[in-house]
């Protein structure tokens, strides 16, 4: 008998033993509760990180880590309005560059500024005297009466600066920026401003024979005029009117960014300084051989000026500079960030040779203005552009780490320096021999966020083990509240394998988190009172997309008749496992531009109805009405099957199968469209396929895809007539004049209220038109260990102090913003609270 059981037994095991091999899994003393389980958090990677380098890395298992190591001068809050951070304060200025004739004095601008904006909004200066270039064309154009005011204006003009300021806010970026001040200043002086001297200003004033004149004299035609106009006045000299937006902010004091890990006596690292800038982190016994390591390794003919410092290691903790653990790795405290590590990181983002995927995120600015307080900086852009202050939200890189002079000795070090490439040291330029992807920072960074990367392979690098566990330590310098535990640990699971391993190593308690798949969630949700079930709306939405340039749904009443023959309801409920919120329009419910008032009007052929127009927020599930629609739109029914010109009504919805959502819902589409009498055809095609041969290129008539991400209302690249695919992502075709105009001037606008007005109005202008089907916005949800409470501060009797509260309180509840956002207020308690009602509410 016992060898029976043993060939059941061996092979079972002997399976599960290279199952393990393949696929690490924390055992059950790693995953439990464990000494020091109570100072730590466990969460999991689906993949090995690989550069924390944010402005190297794509990947979103990098951007899970690096979030912990960086901060913003600006971020989101929990409601997705972006926020002064580490700045203490934020405000978007407006400098305007502008021609002034010679009626109008500087104090008279001064004046009209102050009547419109304010005592103390704005300044002016001269910026230099103006010359008129002239030319033929100007000769000639300036005759010309249409002209009087220009040839008038350009006799004695000047270039000034107007720079329009706002008073700091501590709660929300505040803004000066007004695109149409020089036209308002203008209309309130009455002449002698920039409108003189603009095309479309003056093609404005004139009548169809001015013209026409006009044009004759600029030898064109009146469609050509304002071009011809345009550089005319340019070749004449008369420069254009530039908007400078400048973001202004003060840098908080006394943050700091922290190197290491390093090893080995803290009186024998030292941070060397080439003129001026700290450049190395060596190991010696003394100053003098720190300074002559790093002098020898650079090999200048003319000595550079070089120093170098210890961390000071103390029991005061207002002088120590050091933490970590005894006789083990430990962390210092290096120098503040300030503006320079802001300027520095806009030129390497602007630097073709750091090669940085999100370069053209800095396209637009045109310099960043440091100051001798070093907390000070100004980031100009070069034109106006609002969705840009998204991206001071992202991270920095410190100075001491990415100057030219660290830079080089790394790749001294590495034998790609100077000498090693057979170039002159005055000549050299790093990042052309050593990438920046390959400097040990994107393995080894430094800095300044709420942990610190703990190094698991001892000296070597990376600091994280591959296929295993990455574990970040509590940063002790962190300039705000430091977290509650002093240890994350981050499992790593294979890619093939990493949802079911996740959800088995959390039921052991060997996680605390778990993200489920839709149709887990009502599984969990019965067990509620076993765990934390978090329900957070995503910034994902789903649809199926018409090529609306493509018969038959480029008519309007058909979309419609599509969109009102399918029960969105029921493919939440039933598809997506009823984990979705209904959407009427492009956009995610969770962000301030999604128009949750938005209706349209519909006015009904058929039923009870019959003749009745009604305001609707969703277009409503009505078969009668939907075959009423593709009547008035020319099909005829005698026959049981819409028919057009003897032609019956055919469609393809083209899919891509490894979505089973999404596949799911085509096949519910098919049947319900099939009732309707219309044949339709599916076809499948593999994902790159599906991109390449039938999206980006239009050859689709419906499609079933989806959008996620994007925190900012700018949506040209997805609606705007400008970026048809494949050009931009407009696979929709959609085209309309007034959602271009608006989606345009939403760009200038700084003013948060007013973005949300027009972002409303861009809603209802596409969600009108149907280009697509809009289905619902995911919801994703966290189940989370019930002994994982949120440490919240609140204020009792004018002190601060700290309880605990359930992660599905009102505040975490209501708010916006992913969970993750309170992550570092969280705590691992010893067993599951007890909480009563009032522990749920603010």
């Amino acid at each position: 008998m016992w060898i029976k059981r043993s060939l059941v037994v061996l092979p079972v095991l002997l399976l599960l033993f290279l199952l393990q091999s393949i696929f690490w899994v924390p055992g059950t003393q790693q995953a439990a509760d464990n000494e020091g389980r109570l100072d730590r958090l466990v969460w999991y990677l689906g993949a090995n990180p690989e550069d924390m380098n944010i402005y190297q890395s794509t990947s979103a298992n990098d951007s899970d880590i690096s979030a912990h190591l960086n901060e913003g001068l600006l971020q989101y809050d929990e409601m997705y309005q972006i926020v002064p951070h580490m700045a203490d304060t934020a405000v978007v200025n407006h400098e305007v560059t502008m021609l002034a004739g010679a009626s109008v004095s500087n104090a008279e601008l001064l004046r009209a500024l102050e009547d419109i904006y304010g005592l103390g909004s704005a300044s002016i200066e001269t910026v230099k005297d103006w010359k008129l270039k002239g030319g033929p064309a100007w000769e000639a154009a300036a005759a010309d009466p249409a002209l009087a005011a220009t040839r008038s204006f350009a006799e004695g003009a000047r270039q000034v600066r107007v720079y329009l300021m706002s008073k700091p806010r501590k709660d929300r970026v505040a803004s000066a920026v007004d695109p149409s001040m020089a036209t308002k200043v203008g209309q309130k002086l009455g002449a002698g401003l920039h409108d003189a001297v603009d095309a479309g200003a003056l093609l404005a004033k004139l009548d169809q024979a001015d013209k026409e004149r006009l044009a004759g004299v600029l030898k064109t035609d009146v469609g050509g005029l304002p071009a011809a106009l345009g550089k005319m006045l340019t070749d004449a000299g008369f420069t254009p009117l530039v908007h400078n937006p400048i973001v202004e902010m003060n840098i908080r004091k006394g943050i700091h960014w922290v190197d290491g890990p390093f090893w080995g006596p803290v009186k024998n690292t030292w941070l060397v300084t080439v003129d001026g800038n700290e450049a190395d982190f060596v190991t010696a016994d003394s100053e003098l051989d720190a300074i002559k390591l790093v002098t020898d390794r650079l090999g200048l003919a003319t000595k550079p000026v070089v120093t170098a410092r210890n961390y000071v290691e103390s029991n005061d903790a207002a002088t120590n500079e050091v933490f970590g653990e005894k006789g083990g790795p430990w962390w210092g405290r290096g120098p503040q960030f300030t503006s320079r590590d802001i300027k520095r990181t806009v030129e390497l983002l602007k630097d073709n040779d750091f090669a940085s995927p999100r370069m053209s995120t800095w396209a637009d600015v045109k310099e960043v203005r440091t100051f001798a307080d070093p907390h000070r900086v100004q980031v100009v852009y070069g034109r106006l552009f609002s969705p840009a202050l998204s991206a001071l939200t992202g991270a920095y890189l410190p100075y001491h780490h990415w100057n030219d002079t660290a830079w080089t000795l790394e790749a001294i070090r590495k034998g790609r320096g100077p000498k090693d490439v057979g170039v002159k040291p005055e000549d050299y330029k790093p990042a052309g021999y050593l990438r920046a992807k390959s400097r040990d920072y994107s393995r080894k960074p430094s800095s300044m966020g709420p942990m610190v990367l703990y190094p698991l392979n001892g000296t070597d690098l990376p600091l994280w083990q591959n296929g295993k566990l990455v574990r970040l330590m509590r940063n002790e310098f962190y300039v705000d509240r430091k977290p509650e535990y002093k240890w994350i640990d981050y499992y790593i699971f294979s890619p093939n394998m990493g949802r079911e391993t996740a959800e088995m190593v959390f039921n052991t308690g060997g996680i605390d988190l778990y993200g489920c798949d839709p149709h887990q969630v009502r599984r969990y949700e019965q067990y509620g009172d076993r765990y934390y079930v978090i329900k957070r709306q995503t910034t994902t939405y789903a649809y199926l997309g018409f090529n609306t340039e493509r018969e038959p749904v480029s008519s309007p009443l058909v979309r419609r008749a599509l969109a009102m023959a399918l029960d969105v309801d029921k493919i939440i409920d039933k598809i997506a496992w009823g984990q979705g919120e209904r959407i009427s329009g492009p956009g995610y419910p969770v962000l301030p531009w999604y128009d949750h008032n938005y209706r349209f009007d519909h006015k009904w052929r058929s039923g009870d109805k019959t003749g009745q127009t009604e305001s609707l927020k969703f277009v409503p599930f009505n078969v009668a009405e939907a075959k009423a629609l593709l009547v008035e739109d020319g099909y005829d029914y005698s026959s049981g099957i819409p028919t057009k010109g003897g032609k019956a009504l055919e469609l393809t919805i083209t899919m891509h199968p490894e979505n089973p959502i999404r596949k799911d819902i085509v096949l519910y589409a098919q049947q319900r469209w099939q009732e309707l009498g219309i044949k339709v055809k599916i076809e499948e095609h593999e994902w790159n396929v599906y991109l390449s041969q039938f999206i980006r290129p239009r050859n689709f008539t419906v499609c079933v895809l989806g959008w996620s991400g994007g925190l900012d209302f700018d949506k040209r690249q997805l609606w705007h007539g400008k970026f048809l695919a494949p050009r931009g992502l407009n696979f929709a075709g959609f085209k309309n004049a007034e959602a271009d105009k608006v989606m345009d001037d939403i760009l200038l606008e700084y003013d948060f209220d007013k973005q949300v007005q027009m972002s409303h109005r861009m809603f209802k202008l596409i969600a009108d038109e149907l280009p697509y089907i809009f289905l619902y916005s995911g919801i994703g949800t966290t189940v989370v260990d019930p002994r994982v409470v949120w440490r919240r501060e609140v204020e009792k009797d004018g002190k601060k102090m700290f309880v605990d509260s359930p992660l599905t309180h009102d505040k975490i509840r209501t708010a916006r913003a992913p969970f993750g956002f309170w992550m570092h207020e969280l705590k691992r308690v010893p067993e599951k609270p007890q909480w009563k009602d009032e522990d749920y509410r603010n």
